[in-house]
């Protein structure tokens, strides 16, 4: 459980930061 949400945190963490890159 502890992992998956782990997981999910890193996917979401990856996705603000091209996000980001992409807004620059």
């Amino acid at each position: 459980m502890e992992f998956c949400v782990q997981m999910e945190i890193s996917v979401w963490s990856m996705i603000k930061f091209l996000v980001n890159q992409d807004y620059q």
